[in-house]
């Protein structure tokens, strides 16, 4: 590599990184064909899965505020079904309040 960098890779986590890891242990074992293109093709799928939720978040956060919205739509219409079917019962606990005021002032 350019520079004298050093690339670290970890074969048991699959985790690596250009900085040294604390605890470093040099092995020299040399990484087959098949293990240098696993590693090479789960760190580009992770890398294409993140640029694609990148370059979608408007759009996702768009959707999710659709979602919650028609939540909320459907919870407020059913309350108010709820309080509609109460109107009755509202009715009449309103003309005892007002019947028992006027008992009360003496009308």
């Amino acid at each position: 590599v350019k520079g004298g960098y050093y690339y670290y890779h970890n074969l048991e986590t699959q985790e690596g990184g250009w900085d040294e890891p604390p605890n470093f242990v040099q092995n020299s074992m040399q990484l087959s064909r098949e293990e240098i293109q696993s590693s090479i093709s789960g760190v580009t799928a992770a890398y294409n899965r993140e640029q694609l939720w990148l370059a979608n978040e408007g759009l996702i956060t768009r959707l999710q505020a659709r979602c919650r919205g028609y939540l909320v739509r459907q919870e407020f219409r059913s309350r108010m079904n709820f309080l509609k079917k109460q109107i009755p019962a509202i009715t009449c606990i309103q003309v005892f309040q007002n019947l028992s005021h006027r008992q009360q002032a003496g009308i």
